[in-house]
């Protein structure tokens, strides 16, 4: 279990990294009828060399920018990685081994965009996502 969490985390990290220095912004990836991302990706800053993103969310008509976050950006659900329970869709920004999720949850009836945290854990652990706080209401 260990070696497909580590392999799942190269794979990702090897196919970001493309998308990193193609250099090209990403335009909107729907992923479902409801909801959309777009993600524009920007290059390391001199300061820090930590590549950084500007998500948006299109929730029907209307559009969030949900804010800057540290890493690589892509929607969860185009590498195939597993939504958490009640996620209908997500997108994690992973830079050096952590990252944040930005997630849309489905709570009591309704949709709440949450940010948690990321990290890939060590050899004998398998690594953590939660920590999850409400940004927006939808």
């Amino acid at each position: 279990m260990l070696r497909t969490a580590f392999g799942l985390v190269i794979v990702i990290l090897v196919i970001a990294a493309g998308v990193y220095f193609l250099g090209t912004p990403r335009a909107e990836a729907p992923t479902t009828d409801e909801y959309g991302w777009q993600l524009v990706q920007f290059p390391e800053n001199a300061e820090s060399d930590i590549p950084r993103a500007t998500v948006n969310l299109r929730a029907g008509e209307t559009k969030h920018a949900l804010g800057e976050f540290d890493g690589v950006c892509f929607v969860i659900e185009e590498l195939q990685w597993e939504l958490l329970e009640n996620e209908k869709t997500g997108v994690i920004c992973w830079w050096a081994g952590s990252g944040k999720e930005i997630g849309i949850f489905t709570e009591d009836g309704r949709d709440v965009v949450k940010v948690g945290e990321l990290d890939e854990g060590l050899s004998d652990d398998i690594g953590f996502r939660g920590n999850f706080e409400t940004i927006l209401e939808l």
